[in-house]
């Protein structure tokens, strides 16, 4: 992804710091292309944030797990064709645990597997049929804070509930469309109370369930669209993909009323040709996958700038001396997601400390600019070198004579 587009985004969320809680978020970049390299997908369907901000995308036809942090740079990827473990037929959608373990089910090899956040195996269960246990078309995967794995079963029109390590503990559902009945639920998500909420897409609505599977509501979405994929936010509110209508929309949990929707048909950024899952960070970015344009895209809630990372848990990050290269007065931007010391100084390539822009300054939250100056400085390359608590960010400047 580009990030000079996030600086410059930047701008345009501080406009946005006193919108309404159910304003539309704001997009904020995307990352992907067709293809089988790293940071590219042959069918982005799936997209979940672990706890410390980094994101994970099941790569359909290239039947991997791509790792990306909150800003879609790429970390690593795991797995290929195949029936072993570690190895994938269609993985399909995926969840993080509590604990940061990921769960990818698997659309053509009907099982679910766990990893480590660094993609070492753990387990797997499952295998193709209607029994307990067994799945056709695993399409959607949840988990809840205590350990609850939801599976929704495209085929067997039910939802298994499992424990963390695979053991069966209850289904429901059956072919229908009468209450706790589904036809195709592609997706399943766990709110902040233990409720289960099912996109039943061609039946057209929303079913919400307690924890154990009975049944407690529905949303009809005949007049809105066919829901593809769901989530839910750090407010517990509910983040639902639109097939139909190319977009998000965010719904209340206790009702099921619109709160605002996103999102459109097209290729241009912050539009989608097949929308699919949603996923929302703890931090509130939301990430959805398009698996036509086989991209990932990420939109920032309102008054927000650069989300955290597991490398960057608290949301800092350089955008680097503006202009690059520099020559005379000058500018470092960068970015805190919270208030932190921030300390700034300009080094040589043998690592000699040359201007000190500040020293542990107590700066707020959201982007910042600081002024500094290359006059003095003999042409060539230095680093700006930017230290918030135990994190440090350097990037290159070039000085002009």
């Amino acid at each position: 992804m580009n990030r000079l587009l996030f600086a410059c985004l930047t701008l345009s969320l501080l406009t946005l710091a006193t919108a309404q809680a159910d304003s539309p978020p704001i997009y904020y970049g995307r990352w992907g292309a067709t293809g089988t390299g790293p940071g590219q997908f042959r069918g982005a369907h799936g997209v979940a944030v672990d706890p410390w901000g980094d994101v994970y995308a099941p790569d359909y036809n290239n039947h991997r797990i791509q790792k990306f942090d909150a800003l879609g740079t790429f970390i690593m990827t795991w797995g290929s064709e195949g029936t072993d473990t570690s190895h994938f037929e269609g993985p399909w959608a995926v969840a993080t645990s509590k604990a940061g373990n990921i769960y990818v089910t698997e659309l053509i090899g009907n099982r679910v597997q766990e990893f480590t956040r660094n993609g070492l195996y753990i387990r797997k269960w499952g295998s193709l049929g209607t029994g307990i246990g067994q799945f056709q078309m695993p399409s959607g995967i949840a988990i809840s804070a205590n350990g609850a794995v939801y599976v929704s079963e495209r085929q067997n029109n039910r939802i298994q509930e499992f424990d963390l390590n695979g053991n069966f503990i209850r289904a429901w559902g059956s072919a229908g469309f009468n209450d706790g009945q589904f036809n195709q639920p592609l997706d399943v998500a766990v709110g902040l109370d233990g409720s289960v909420y099912v996109a039943d897409v061609f039946n057209t609505r929303i079913q919400k369930f307690d924890s154990t599977g009975t049944f407690v509501a529905k949303w009809d979405w005949s007049a809105i669209g066919y829901p593809n994929g769901i989530a839910v936010d750090p407010q517990g509110n509910l983040l639902v993909t639109d097939a139909i209508n190319a977009r998000v929309v965010k719904l209340d949990p206790a009702n099921g009323n619109v709160l605002t929707t996103f999102g459109s048909s097209g290729n241009a950024p912050g539009q989608f040709m097949s929308i699919e899952k949603v996923a929302a960070s703890p931090s509130g970015f939301i990430y959805v996958s398009d698996s036509e344009l086989n991209f990932i895209s990420l939109f920032a809630p309102a008054g927000v700038s650069a989300p955290p990372s597991a490398a960057n848990p608290g949301g800092f990050f350089l955008f680097g001396s503006v202009p690059n290269p520099v020559r005379g007065a000058a500018k470092i931007r960068f970015d805190l997601s919270t208030p932190a010391p921030v300390t700034v100084g300009i080094y040589d390539i043998s690592g000699r400390l040359v201007r000190l822009v500040c020293e542990n300054v107590m700066e707020t939250a959201g982007p910042h600019e600081l002024p500094w100056d290359a006059h003095g400085l003999a042409a060539g390359i230095y680093q700006v070198l930017v230290r918030s608590g135990s994190f440090s960010s350097a990037k290159k400047v070039i000085v002009l004579e």
